[in-house]
Formats: structure tokens, sequence, C-alpha cells
């Protein structure tokens, strides 16, 4: 999961279309969030946004691409029907009937992340529950429609203080980290919450983890045994491992599958990369990585800066 940029003021034309606010008047009167049509809000028009301009093909909670896990969903944060009870004793609560269509409130979303295994209607929070949030005034009329209230980043919303993170406007990298192995793990509440509620730590993501590191492990060994049968030198060592050091910069790029982990692996080189070469080349290998950061040009230092501060 990483931080994406999403602008809530200007959400695809057909959510707000009177057919829709139609619907969404219709859920407020009936506290129902049955009503909603996936022809809407999985309208091809939002579903380009999140798959191409935001997401860049990636499920938003676990970063897989749709090869990897079946087709990528239009999903609801707040679910619109009735949520999962988390535990004995909890107040019942129908959903938040009133945001099927809410554009701050649809992400991307893959199978195994917002199934019945994983996220579903599941919606925990530490805050103050929202129990309706009619966007239409004391008259009901359509033309009274506000968003202000639907909006995930205004009150009353933002109040409830969500322990699911959402990449629209919470900074993963705050919550998430990673073992040597990528082995996620959260380093706040509501990390361990989205680890949990998301699956994030199941088998199959595990192991695409480590395929995008063992590569990189791999190919610093062939060239370190190139230079134990003298095919190079010291030199050319150190030079040559710098197509590594690209390699791991590339994953750390938002398009690519996993680039959380990618950007990890890059801020715990050592961590991650050295721990598990011969500890006889760790000086070099750990010299060239410096002097290849200090070279970036300016505008990928800063990114990386940025992204794994």
């Amino acid at each position: 999961m990483i931080k994406v940029v999403k602008d809530f003021d200007y959400p695809p034309a057909i959510l707000l279309k009177k057919g829709c606010l139609e619907h969404i008047k219709k859920a407020t009167e009936e506290k129902n969030g049955r009503i909603y049509s996936s022809n809407n809000y999985g309208h091809a028009d939002v579903l380009k946004q999140l798959k191409d301009e935001i997401y860049h093909g990636k499920c938003s909670y676990c970063e897989s691409k749709s090869e990897h896990v079946a087709a990528l969903q239009v999903e609801h944060f707040r679910p619109k029907k009735e949520l999962k009870k988390e535990k004995q004793g909890d107040e019942s609560h129908n959903g938040y009937y009133w945001l099927g269509y809410e554009w701050s409130n649809l992400l991307l979303g893959c199978p195994k992340c917002n199934g019945k295994g994983g996220k579903s209607t599941r919606f925990p929070i530490s805050g103050k529950r929202v129990y309706d949030g009619s966007p239409f005034d004391s008259s009901g009329e359509i033309d009274s429609f506000d968003r202000t209230r639907l909006i995930a980043t205004n009150s009353p919303l933002i109040d409830e203080k969500p322990l699911l993170l959402n990449p629209e406007y919470d900074e993963p990298g705050d919550h998430l980290e990673f073992d040597n192995l990528g082995q996620i793990k959260g380093i706040t509440e509501r990390g361990d919450a989205t680890i949990k509620i998301c699956k994030l730590n199941r088998d199959a993501l595990y192991m695409e983890r480590q395929k995008v590191l063992d590569p990189f492990v791999n190919e610093i060994k062939r060239l370190i045994y190139a230079f134990e049968i003298k095919k190079i030198d010291i030199e050319g060592l150190r030079y040559l491992v710098e197509g590594v050091f690209d390699a791991i910069v590339m994953r750390t790029k938002p398009e690519e599958e996993y680039s959380l982990w990618g950007r990890y692996i890059f801020k715990k080189f050592e961590y991650c990369v050295l721990s598990r070469i011969n500890s006889v080349y760790h000086e070099p290998i750990r010299e060239a990585f410096k002097l290849y950061c200090n070279r970036l040009p300016v505008e990928e230092k800063n990114f990386l800066e940025f992204q794994t501060s």
C-alpha cells in the first residue's frame, strides 16, 4: 500500500448525474445500501481513473496487479451495506448507505483483500461511529444535494478515526514496515489492523514479495562469484553492482507492484540485501551503494528521500 493522489473535488461526472442522486436519496430514505448499481460506481470512467491514473492497475491495499489476483474491483472503503460486527456486543450498523457513489469512498481492490475472507463489510474505528449522513437538507429535494458531509477527509467521517488505512489520505509508510524477507509488520495500531483486515501476509503475497527481493540478492552473489574466479576485479564488482541498485530504484516507482516493499528495500539496503551476502564483501558493496546514492539526480534523490524518510 502506498500513498496516492486523488482530487476529491472533481469526481467522475457519472457519479453526480441525476439518476445517481436519486439512488442516493432513496438509499438515504430507506437506509439501504443495496439500492446502488455497480453500473454507476463501477462505470468505465470511474474504473479508468482509479485503475489507470491513480492506482496504476494495482489493488489499493496489497499492491498486486490484476493478473495475479483476478479482476480488480471498484470497492467501497466504508461499506455501503450492513457492517460486520467486530466483537460481541457491538451495536448494529446499517452500513454507510449514503456513500454508495461518493468519490472519496471508492478505491480499487482485489477479491482477496476486499472479499469475504478479507475486508468485506468490516470497518473498525477508534472514534465515534457515524450512523447517518444525508447529503440533502430537510426538504429532501435532489436540488439540495451537498457533498460536503460525504467527503472522507471532512467531519463527521474523519472523526470516526478508521483503523483501516486509506492510501488516498494516509501515509501507509508511517504505519507499515517489513522484515528482511518481505513479511509485512504493523508499527502502529492502524498498521496492525490493516494487515489483519486485508490479510496482507497471506502466503501468495509473501511469496510475491520474496520474488521482488531474491533477484537483487542473487545478482550480487553472481557478481561476487565472478570476482572470486577473477572474471572481474574489485572495481568491476563495484561498477557492475550498480545495475542492481538501478533495479531496486525501479521497484520504488508507484506503477510497480509492491512498491512500498521496494522502497523499504532501498531504505534498509543493509538489512534486506547485505544481510544475505557474505560479510567479507559488505564493505565494498556498502561503499558502492553510498556512492550510487550520492550520484542520483536531484529529482530522483528528492523522491527517494521523501518516500523512504
